[in-house]
């Protein structure tokens, strides 16, 4: 009895029960437990046997308006469910863990869906979003592996929180452009997905919204969208290219990456910034441009961005940041904006198609390994403001002349590490 408790106080925390009227006095019938309210039915439990099942429209006859929290919570043997027209609401985990359902049919009456109300539900292929429901709310969908084909309709305005999560054998999927926002984690792990339009009418995406996401080839993204968020295509690595559309302002930390086959990134003017790591591990990337509206590039953006043969960096950066371009092995030539201050530790860490490089006046630090490994690396102009270099800052560069003013900090550390240079 104690253990019995205890799983209902979890469950009670897992799962927000939803404010509604019903309540008091708990009935049974035709093997469904039932509240009332207003001489309507709420059915809160089901101990039927199971199998394909078509819900009663009344219960000792009364309507049955609502389908209660945990209703059918883990009924393993329900294999196919028919909800009858008059139903209204659908509350939280309604369904949840009813791992043989294969089939339900939602009527049009539905207008309320809550959260993880068919979450973990393995079985189920396909399903229809009545018109009248305007959020698929938190994790409704989650972990339902076998789902294939959603119908979402007009009347939707939001995607919440992990909402199909997990769907792995989703394929078939239009968002319409009713839909506002796309939540945390709205489709991470749909790896079955190729293609995706998100409509204009979308304004924001959440965080690791499409993560995983590893067969999505092609996304195309609302031009409203004001900023791409944490981590939101991590792992994407079928995404071959992207357009970051005129009205963003930012791209936050770690969007891109690991999205291994991406090779174009086309960043419309208007952007501020560029987050931390990015664009790590973007192995196939070969082609991006950066605009001048461009004021941050967070540490390590392309990291590991291998194949990258060039890249500009806008005017207005201040520093180039720690391992910023760390292990971009085909970068042949840079160009370092006078505005610069700093170059910080690891900033071309193993950049080893690096030539030249000169550093403008104005720069005053080098970091740490800045320029370590970069063996095809000759000439290195430092200027006279420069007033720290870091250690290591350019071993294993065995080809390197330093180009240095006389008696300058830069000439005394080349002296002191017994760096090969030239004065000027």
């Amino acid at each position: 009895m104690k253990k019995l408790v205890i799983v209902l106080l979890l469950l009670s925390l897992c799962f927000p029960t939803t404010a509604n009227a019903f309540g008091g006095k708990t009935y049974r019938s035709e093997g469904y437990s039932y509240r009332l309210a207003s001489k309507k039915a709420e059915i809160t439990g089901y101990y039927g046997e199971g199998g394909e099942i078509i819900i009663p429209s009344h219960l000792d006859g009364y309507p049955v308006v609502s389908i209660g929290d945990n209703a059918f919570y883990s009924c393993k043997s329900l294999t196919a469910v028919n909800i009858p027209d008059g139903v209204k609401h659908i509350r939280s985990a309604a369904f949840y863990d009813c791992v043989n359902l294969a089939s339900i049919t939602i009527p049009k009456s539905v207008t309320s869906i809550g959260w993880f109300v068919f979450a973990y539900c393995k079985s189920l292929t396909t399903i229809t979003v009545p018109h009248g429901v305007e959020s698929i709310g938190v994790s409704v969908f989650r972990e339902c592996e076998n789902l294939t084909s959603v119908t979402i309709p007009k009347s939707v305005k939001s995607i919440g929180e992990c909402a199909f999560s997990g769907c792995s054998s989703l394929t078939d999927l239009i968002i319409p452009n009713s839909v506002k926002s796309i939540g945390y984690s709205a489709f991470s792990g749909c790896s079955s997905l190729t293609g995706l339009t998100i409509p204009d009418s979308v304004k924001s995406i959440e965080e690791f919204a499409f993560k995983d996401c590893s067969s999505l080839v092609s996304i195309t993204l609302p031009t409203g969208l004001k900023s791409i968020e944490k981590s939101t295509y991590w792992g994407c690595i079928s995404l071959t290219s992207i357009i970051i559309p005129k009205g963003a302002k930012s791209i936050g930390d770690t969007a891109f990456v690991h999205c291994f086959n991406l090779a174009s990134v086309t960043i419309s003017e208007g952007l501020k910034s560029i987050g931390e790591y990015a664009f790590i591990n973007c192995e196939g990337l070969t082609s991006i441009t950066i605009p001048e509206s461009v004021t941050s590039i967070g540490a390590g953006a392309f990291s590991g961005c291998r194949n990258l043969p060039s890249i500009n960096i806008p005017q207005r950066i201040k520093s180039i940041e720690n391992m910023v371009f760390f292990g971009c092995q085909k970068l042949a030539s840079i160009s370092i904006p006078k505005g610069v201050k700093s170059i910080g530790e690891d900033a071309f860490y193993h950049c080893d198609g690096l030539v030249t490089i000169s550093i403008p006046e104005g720069v005053s630090t080098i970091g740490d390994r800045a320029f370590v490994d970069c063996w095809r690396l000759n000439s290195v102009t430092i200027p006279k403001s420069v007033t720290y270099i870091g250690s290591d800052a350019f071993t294993k560069c065995p080809k390197l002349v330093l180009q240095v003013v006389n008696d300058s900090y830069a000439y005394k550390y080349a002296v002191e590490n017994g760096l090969t240079h030239t004065t000027k």
